[in-house]
């Protein structure tokens, strides 16, 4: 499969959503991941252990649904656990997520009074890392979100690890770099965790996620008194045009 024209497919739908009329409300949000790498720092060249990291046991969520109430009932939805492509759409829009084995994309868009769209990618490993050694992961984030009409959504990236200090720590040490996009925010930049080994080796795991979300949130009622001030300021600007006219 062609994930650069999955891409551009969706990048051929938002176009479409800008291009619609004015008077139906469309948002779009997105959140992508690329270049997932890592560097190895030996923190002691004199112990005769060649750094080395070890990533086993892929587990792959890749995921899109609509909530169409507020029963927190998917349907439709569509889940993947290998690389590949998952898209569910309707009427009221549509959420695609992608992963290639390289690169992970979230995308929902939305056209006007949409339910809940979601859209996830999440891949971890385990790992070994070898005793004396340092480990930074890094990947590129970018996310994108929208706001119209009463059509929100958000987008969010991360890249993280966690481990256990002891076998007997009861819980694990999480370390996490991460984008949050919501109400037209924009962000890009280069994600880094960086974590490591003491005399023995470290295990743990390593992932990262992208998710994009929307849905349609109407208004609230206005109380009383903002439309008192709703028809005063109208009031006010009809007659400031007629003096004008006059």
């Amino acid at each position: 499969m062609n994930w650069k024209k999955i891409v551009s497919a969706a990048c051929v739908s938002a176009l479409g959503i800008a291009a619609a009329p004015a008077s139906h409300a469309q948002a779009m949000s997105t959140a992508t991941l690329s270049g997932f790498s890592y560097t190895l720092t030996d923190l002691d060249p004199n112990d005769g252990v060649t750094p080395n990291l070890t990533l086993t046991a892929p587990d792959y969520w890749i995921a899109t649904a609509v909530y169409p109430d507020g029963s927190g009932s998917p349907n439709p939805v569509d889940i993947i656990h290998q690389p590949g492509f998952s898209n569910v759409s309707t009427a009221a829009g549509n959420a695609i997520a992608t992963y290639d084995g390289v690169n992970a994309w979230s995308i929902v868009m939305l056209n006007e009074h949409a339910p809940q769209f979601a859209s996830n990618v999440i891949n971890q490993w385990h790992f070994a890392l070898t005793q004396n050694t340092a480990v930074t992961f890094t990947s590129y984030g970018a996310i994108h979100a929208e706001h119209a009409g009463d059509l929100t959504t958000d987008a969010y990236t991360q890249l993280f690890a966690a481990y256990l200090d002891s076998p007997s720590a009861p819980n694990e040490t999480y370390l996490s770099d991460s984008l949050y996009a919501y109400y037209g925010l924009d962000q890009s930049r280069e994600l880094n965790v960086t974590l490591s080994s003491g005399a023995s080796q470290l295990d743990g795991r390593v992932g990262f996620s992208t998710a994009a979300y929307g849905q349609s949130i109407p208004a609230p009622v206005p109380e009383p008194a903002t439309y008192a001030m709703l028809i005063g300021g109208l009031f006010a600007i009809g007659y400031a045009k007629r003096r004008t006219r006059a």
